[in-house]
Protein backbone atom coordinates (compact mmCIF):
# COMPACT_ATOMS: atom_id res chain seq x y z
CA UNK A 1 0.00 0.00 0.00
CA UNK A 2 1.09 3.21 -0.76
CA UNK A 3 1.91 6.01 2.41
CA UNK A 4 -0.30 8.57 3.40
CA UNK A 5 0.42 11.36 5.98
CA UNK A 6 -1.94 12.18 8.13
CA UNK A 7 -2.35 15.98 6.59
CA UNK A 8 -2.86 14.00 3.32
CA UNK A 9 -5.51 11.76 4.77
CA UNK A 10 -7.14 15.16 6.27
CA UNK A 11 -6.99 16.86 3.17
CA UNK A 12 -8.94 14.04 1.10
CA UNK A 13 -11.23 13.53 4.12
CA UNK A 14 -12.22 17.25 3.70
CA UNK A 15 -12.70 17.89 0.46
CA UNK A 16 -14.78 14.89 0.38
CA UNK A 17 -16.65 16.03 3.20
CA UNK A 18 -16.80 19.68 1.55
CA UNK A 19 -18.15 18.18 -2.32
CA UNK A 20 -20.99 15.94 -0.35
CA UNK A 21 -21.93 18.84 1.26
CA UNK A 22 -22.42 21.13 -2.05
CA UNK A 23 -24.01 18.38 -3.51
CA UNK A 24 -26.80 18.05 -0.83
CA UNK A 25 -27.38 21.87 -0.85
CA UNK A 26 -27.77 22.06 -4.50
CA UNK A 27 -30.25 19.07 -4.68
CA UNK A 28 -32.57 21.35 -2.37
CA UNK A 29 -31.90 18.81 0.88
CA UNK A 30 -32.34 20.61 3.93
CA UNK A 31 -29.85 21.86 7.26
CA UNK A 32 -26.80 22.01 4.76
CA UNK A 33 -26.04 25.15 6.66
CA UNK A 34 -24.86 22.52 9.50
CA UNK A 35 -22.82 20.60 7.41
CA UNK A 36 -20.66 23.48 6.48
CA UNK A 37 -20.82 24.90 9.96
CA UNK A 38 -18.92 21.50 10.65
CA UNK A 39 -16.75 21.96 7.82
CA UNK A 40 -15.29 25.46 9.55
CA UNK A 41 -14.47 23.36 13.07
CA UNK A 42 -12.93 20.35 10.83
CA UNK A 43 -11.37 21.59 7.50
CA UNK A 44 -11.16 25.75 8.14
CA UNK A 45 -7.74 25.08 5.96
CA UNK A 46 -9.68 25.11 2.92
CA UNK A 47 -10.94 28.60 1.66
CA UNK A 48 -14.45 27.28 -0.04
CA UNK A 49 -15.75 26.44 3.30
CA UNK A 50 -15.93 30.26 4.25
CA UNK A 51 -16.80 30.92 0.71
CA UNK A 52 -19.70 28.73 0.92
CA UNK A 53 -21.17 30.08 4.37
CA UNK A 54 -20.89 33.33 2.48
CA UNK A 55 -23.22 31.83 -0.33
CA UNK A 56 -25.66 30.83 2.23
CA UNK A 57 -25.55 33.95 4.24
CA UNK A 58 -26.35 36.00 1.10
CA UNK A 59 -29.17 33.56 -0.01
CA UNK A 60 -30.89 34.48 3.23
CA UNK A 61 -29.98 38.31 2.32
CA UNK A 62 -27.45 38.19 5.62
CA UNK A 63 -25.07 40.62 4.11
CA UNK A 64 -22.88 41.70 6.97
CA UNK A 65 -22.05 38.00 7.61
CA UNK A 66 -22.01 36.66 4.01
CA UNK A 67 -19.34 39.78 4.12
CA UNK A 68 -17.38 38.70 6.79
CA UNK A 69 -17.23 34.82 5.00
CA UNK A 70 -16.25 35.79 1.77
CA UNK A 71 -13.22 38.45 3.10
CA UNK A 72 -12.40 35.56 5.47
CA UNK A 73 -12.32 32.74 2.46
CA UNK A 74 -10.06 35.59 0.51
CA UNK A 75 -7.55 36.22 3.51
CA UNK A 76 -7.16 32.51 3.09
CA UNK A 77 -6.23 32.43 -0.69
CA UNK A 78 -6.02 35.40 -2.11
CA UNK A 79 -7.00 33.29 -5.88
CA UNK A 80 -9.96 33.52 -4.99
CA UNK A 81 -11.18 35.40 -7.89
CA UNK A 82 -14.63 33.67 -8.01
CA UNK A 83 -14.84 35.12 -4.53
CA UNK A 84 -13.81 38.58 -4.71
CA UNK A 85 -16.56 39.25 -7.81
CA UNK A 86 -19.37 37.92 -5.38
CA UNK A 87 -17.94 40.16 -2.52
CA UNK A 88 -18.22 42.95 -5.02
CA UNK A 89 -21.57 41.45 -5.82
CA UNK A 90 -23.08 42.42 -2.64
CA UNK A 91 -21.46 45.30 -1.91
CA UNK A 92 -22.61 46.96 -5.37
CA UNK A 93 -26.45 45.56 -4.55
CA UNK A 94 -26.48 47.31 -0.92
CA UNK A 95 -25.35 50.51 -2.86
CA UNK A 96 -28.02 50.35 -5.48
CA UNK A 97 -30.90 49.32 -2.78
CA UNK A 98 -29.46 52.48 -0.58
CA UNK A 99 -29.93 54.80 -3.80
CA UNK A 100 -33.27 53.38 -4.02
CA UNK A 101 -34.44 54.18 -0.54
CA UNK A 102 -32.63 57.62 -0.90
CA UNK A 103 -34.87 58.65 -3.73
CA UNK A 104 -37.88 56.82 -2.65
CA UNK A 105 -38.06 55.22 -5.50
CA UNK A 106 -40.98 51.98 -5.24
CA UNK A 107 -40.51 50.98 -9.48
CA UNK A 108 -36.84 51.17 -9.87
CA UNK A 109 -35.47 47.38 -10.45
CA UNK A 110 -32.91 46.01 -8.25
CA UNK A 111 -32.09 42.21 -9.33
CA UNK A 112 -30.44 40.36 -6.93
CA UNK A 113 -26.89 39.19 -7.19
CA UNK A 114 -26.19 35.51 -7.95
CA UNK A 115 -24.31 33.47 -6.01
CA UNK A 116 -22.42 30.06 -7.03
CA UNK A 117 -20.95 27.67 -4.75
CA UNK A 118 -17.59 26.66 -4.80
CA UNK A 119 -15.98 22.53 -4.57
CA UNK A 120 -12.60 21.18 -4.36
CA UNK A 121 -11.92 21.83 -7.72
CA UNK A 122 -11.35 25.37 -7.77
CA UNK A 123 -7.52 25.53 -7.22
CA UNK A 124 -5.01 27.81 -7.38
CA UNK A 125 -2.76 27.71 -11.06
CA UNK A 126 0.77 26.11 -9.97
CA UNK A 127 3.66 28.21 -10.50
CA UNK A 128 6.86 28.46 -9.04
CA UNK A 129 6.80 31.64 -6.61
CA UNK A 130 9.81 34.07 -7.15
CA UNK A 131 11.46 35.67 -4.00
CA UNK A 132 10.46 38.34 -2.78
CA UNK A 133 12.60 41.37 -2.28
CA UNK A 134 13.45 43.65 0.44
CA UNK A 135 10.94 46.01 -0.50
CA UNK A 136 7.94 43.59 -0.08
CA UNK A 137 7.33 44.81 3.01
CA UNK A 138 4.02 46.49 4.73
CA UNK A 139 6.17 49.98 5.58
CA UNK A 140 7.13 50.55 1.97
CA UNK A 141 4.27 50.44 0.75
CA UNK A 142 2.66 52.13 3.42
CA UNK A 143 4.98 55.04 3.29
CA UNK A 144 4.24 55.21 -0.82
CA UNK A 145 0.28 55.11 -0.18
CA UNK A 146 1.06 57.90 1.64
CA UNK A 147 2.35 60.12 -0.75
CA UNK A 148 0.10 59.48 -3.24
CA UNK A 149 -2.20 60.53 -1.20
CA UNK A 150 -0.69 63.29 -0.25
CA UNK A 151 0.20 64.33 -3.53
CA UNK A 152 -3.79 64.09 -4.30
CA UNK A 153 -4.87 65.81 -1.20
CA UNK A 154 -2.51 68.81 -2.13
CA UNK A 155 -3.47 68.63 -6.14
CA UNK A 156 0.04 67.99 -6.88
CA UNK A 157 -1.25 66.57 -10.58
CA UNK A 158 2.49 65.01 -11.76
CA UNK A 159 3.84 63.97 -8.32
CA UNK A 160 0.31 62.03 -7.94
CA UNK A 161 0.60 60.16 -11.74
CA UNK A 162 3.93 59.32 -10.88
CA UNK A 163 2.30 56.54 -8.70
CA UNK A 164 0.50 54.67 -11.48
CA UNK A 165 2.29 52.51 -14.12
CA UNK A 166 2.63 54.15 -17.55
CA UNK A 167 -0.67 54.08 -19.20
CA UNK A 168 -2.71 53.19 -16.68
CA UNK A 169 -5.52 55.57 -16.11
CA UNK A 170 -6.04 56.48 -12.54
CA UNK A 171 -9.39 56.87 -10.88
CA UNK A 172 -11.13 60.53 -10.80
CA UNK A 173 -11.52 61.31 -6.80
CA UNK A 174 -11.85 63.89 -4.46
CA UNK A 175 -11.51 62.37 -1.52
CA UNK A 176 -7.85 62.40 -0.79
CA UNK A 177 -8.93 66.59 -0.68
CA UNK A 178 -11.52 65.95 2.58
CA UNK A 179 -10.33 62.89 4.31
CA UNK A 180 -7.75 62.99 6.74
CA UNK A 181 -4.51 60.11 5.80
CA UNK A 182 -4.34 59.48 9.45
CA UNK A 183 -8.60 58.57 8.91
CA UNK A 184 -7.77 55.87 6.43
CA UNK A 185 -6.98 51.84 7.42
CA UNK A 186 -4.71 50.13 5.15
CA UNK A 187 -4.33 46.69 4.80
CA UNK A 188 -1.63 45.11 3.10
CA UNK A 189 -0.54 42.00 1.71
CA UNK A 190 1.79 40.34 -0.71
CA UNK A 191 0.90 37.50 -3.64
CA UNK A 192 4.26 35.92 -5.11
CA UNK A 193 5.20 39.28 -6.39
CA UNK A 194 2.42 42.68 -5.97
CA UNK A 195 1.18 44.34 -3.08
CA UNK A 196 -2.92 43.95 -2.19
CA UNK A 197 -3.94 46.77 -0.46
CA UNK A 198 -7.57 47.64 0.94
CA UNK A 199 -8.13 51.24 2.02
CA UNK A 200 -11.33 52.17 4.00
CA UNK A 201 -12.64 55.18 5.17
CA UNK A 202 -15.84 56.86 5.91
CA UNK A 203 -17.35 59.53 3.92
CA UNK A 204 -20.76 61.81 4.57
CA UNK A 205 -21.41 58.40 7.18
CA UNK A 206 -20.74 56.27 4.20
CA UNK A 207 -17.87 53.30 4.17
CA UNK A 208 -15.82 53.29 1.24
CA UNK A 209 -13.56 50.44 0.21
CA UNK A 210 -11.06 50.51 -2.46
CA UNK A 211 -8.79 47.96 -3.77
CA UNK A 212 -5.32 48.61 -5.05
CA UNK A 213 -2.71 46.29 -6.65
CA UNK A 214 0.27 47.32 -6.87
CA UNK A 215 4.01 46.44 -8.75
CA UNK A 216 7.39 46.80 -8.00
CA UNK A 217 8.51 49.18 -11.30
CA UNK A 218 12.08 50.41 -10.56
CA UNK A 219 12.24 49.94 -6.80
CA UNK A 220 8.73 51.91 -6.63
CA UNK A 221 5.90 50.47 -5.96
CA UNK A 222 3.19 51.63 -8.86
CA UNK A 223 -0.76 51.63 -9.10
CA UNK A 224 -1.48 49.07 -12.12
CA UNK A 225 -5.38 48.38 -10.79
CA UNK A 226 -8.00 50.67 -8.80
CA UNK A 227 -11.26 49.81 -7.90
CA UNK A 228 -14.00 50.57 -5.45
CA UNK A 229 -15.62 47.42 -3.56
Amino acid sequence: MPAWSHGSLMQNTCATRLDAAVTAHTNGEKNTQQLFEQLKQDCEHLPQVHHNLGVLAAEAQLWDQSIAHFEHAIASDARTNMTTSQLRAIHQYKAAMAYKSALGATTMKTTQPQFRLQDSAITNQSYKQPQKSALHTVPTVDYELYAWWTAARESLTSEWLEHYSPGYPPAQSDDAQTISWNNVARDISFTAQDAVVVLSYQLNNIEKRTLLLMRLQNNRWKIYRESPL
